[in-house]
């Protein structure tokens, strides 16, 4: 395929991405091991509701209430409270949400009504809502108020209905138990052979991904015989937290939730692969999943087919499609088919693997022209102009000096020295501005006047 050719693809892949996410791509979230749920259970009948704190000590994002080194006071911190505050995070689906489940609690979750209709799809979004608006609970402005001016955050308990939130909380609780088991969510994924292979990286810092994992311990709950490319030895019971040393050092999130979550007799279902051993007996269903935020491994094993893509990856991070008939798995997925056509061309443009791909392996076969490569990013800083002007009435003059830039370096020959290092900043500046959009783009109208991002800094080479 000529380098002309490849451009047009890709541009129309990136015009079409919205309208392939909202036919091609399933949801996938976050759960709890089922072994922790258990655990837990005397946990969340602990306390009777009249002992319980209005709102747990936990504030999202106030560094000053992060105190907890240990997942059981943690979730004891949860479970003696009445409501626990959560938020959207790096995606809609966060791991706390699921923490404060498992403790018992009721999540009090800020902008739940403007969560994605296809994001968190197996979620008590309605009996929290309700939970959320009993009388005497303070409404979203008012709690989000106090917070900011430091203030008691508090429940009017001469009108809080007792029975009512026991009621309604425990049909929660019963709908987490039918609904949000690790095995529940692991059959999100359709047509999984008695075997799987879950290929992902994974580095020596920092080994964890919360949905591969917790998609790993459902497997194995039910009943699959699990091969991966990376060790995951931490879900196990019997795996020894005290053993960890440099470079890992402390577990990634505290272990809280994914750790220690298998029974140790699940053992002989796991293998760890390692590059040279003899493929699984077929059949086996073969998997890619993201990791860190970062794309699905480009590299295939054994010549077979890719059966899965899994993206668990947060809203910021990579998106790359399947490239081939693959089944596709995302965590987030937003509704940007319904959106302007320059806000879709940015959502495109973010989510776009060719650019991933330029950026990862510039001048391979994946990314045949890295001038090419800088007009996909022309194109879609072309968008971005459009929809400053379509939702803020200005361009940005950094979406501007970075479509100069972008001349500049189309007139530079591939044979300089700092050919690909030139356009690695300019990919990495155009990303930049471009996520400063993508909240406008997420929630764009026809209307002008929508607030967007101010100024963003640029990277010189």
């Amino acid at each position: 395929m000529s380098p002309s050719q490849w451009l047009r693809d890709s541009i129309s892949s990136i015009d079409s991405f919205c309208w392939r996410q909202s036919h091609f791509a399933a949801p996938v979230q976050y759960s709890i091991p089922t072994s922790k749920w258990n655990r837990y259970e005397p946990l969340r009948r602990k306390w009777k509701l009249e002992e319980k704190r209005d709102f747990a000590r936990l504030i999202p994002g106030d560094a000053r209430t992060y105190n907890y080194s240990e997942e059981k006071p943690y979730l004891e911190m949860y479970a003696s409270s009445l409501y626990c505050i959560t938020k959207k995070k790096g995606g809609w689906d966060c791991l706390r949400h699921y923490e404060i489940l498992l403790a018992g609690c009721v999540p009090y979750f800020f902008d739940i009504g403007n969560m994605p209709r296809h994001s968190m799809v197996h979620f008590p979004h309605h009996l929290i809502r309700l939970l959320m608006q009993l009388p005497g609970v303070p409404s979203e402005d008012v709690l989000a108020a106090r917070l900011s001016r430091n203030a008691n955050v508090a429940i009017d308990r001469a009108v809080f209905p007792h029975g009512e939130y026991a009621s309604l909380r425990a049909d929660m609780l019963s709908f987490v138990e039918s609904h949000l088991l690790c095995s529940h969510r692991a059959s999100d994924l359709y047509g999984l052979k008695p075997r799987v292979f879950v290929h992902s990286q994974a580095t020596i810092e920092k080994p964890v991904d919360y949905l591969r994992d917790l998609l790993l311990v459902g497997f194995l709950e039910l009943g699959h015989s699990v091969y991966t490319t990376f060790n995951a030895s931490y879900i196990f019971e019997d795996f020894d937290v005290s053993s960890l040393d440099a470079p890992w050092g402390v577990s990634y999130g505290r272990g809280f939730l994914y750790e220690q979550a298998v029974p140790s007799t699940y053992r002989h279902l796991y293998t760890f692969w390692a590059r040279g051993d003899p493929p699984p007996k077929e059949p086996f269903s073969y998997i890619k999943t993201t990791y860190n935020n970062k794309p699905y491994p480009i590299e295939t094993f054994f010549d077979k087919p890719v059966d899965t893509i899994v993206d668990g990856n947060d809203i910021w991070g990579a998106h790359p499609e399947p490239v081939d008939a693959a089944a596709w798995y995302r965590r987030e997925l937003s509704d940007c088919h319904r959106l302007s056509k320059p806000a879709q061309v940015v959502l495109g443009i973010l989510n776009s693997g060719v650019l991933w791909n330029c950026e990862a392996a510039p001048g391979s076969h994946l990314c045949p022209s890295l001038h090419d490569a800088a007009r996909i990013w022309k194109y879609g800083l072309q968008m971005t102009e459009e929809l400053g002007m379509q939702t803020q009435g200005w361009r940005s003059p950094s979406g501007t000096e970075l479509l100069l830039d972008i001349e500049d370096y189309l007139r530079t020959p591939h044979y300089f020295p700092d050919f690909v290092e030139k356009f690695l900043i300019l990919a990495t500046n155009s990303r930049q501005l471009m996520e400063w959009y993508r909240q406008v783009a997420e929630q764009t109208s026809d209307a002008p006047g929508t607030k967007g991002p101010a100024e963003v800094p640029i990277t010189r080479g």
